[in-house]
């Protein structure tokens, strides 16, 4: 009905995540940020997603763009969260 705000489909997706419509909860995700990249729950969801399917490796790469996003927009200690994160992902890769 609104395929223009976001903040919908990142509801739709965790909705389906629950549902294990993983498939589909990624493609919620997909066009949460399509719109407005500027949601980044749209991504975290994205990253808990990978780790809950054991695709740390995915998982990692989710959580360091976000790091990335976040200091790219000046937020240098909430980059903290997704780098600690990240490297709980990458330490299961190994």
């Amino acid at each position: 009905l609104f395929p223009e705000e976001g903040i919908f489909h990142i509801y739709a997706g965790s909705l389906c995540r629950k549902q294990k419509k993983y498939e589909e909860a990624f493609r919620h995700w997909e066009k949460a940020i399509a719109p407005d990249d500027r949601l980044l729950e749209a991504r975290y969801a994205i990253a808990d997603c990978y780790e809950e399917l054991g695709q740390y490796e995915k998982a990692y790469a989710v959580r360091q763009a976000l790091a990335a996003e976040m200091e790219h927009r000046g937020w240098v200690v909430e980059k903290d969260y997704p780098v600690k994160m990240a490297q709980k992902c990458q330490a299961k890769v190994k």
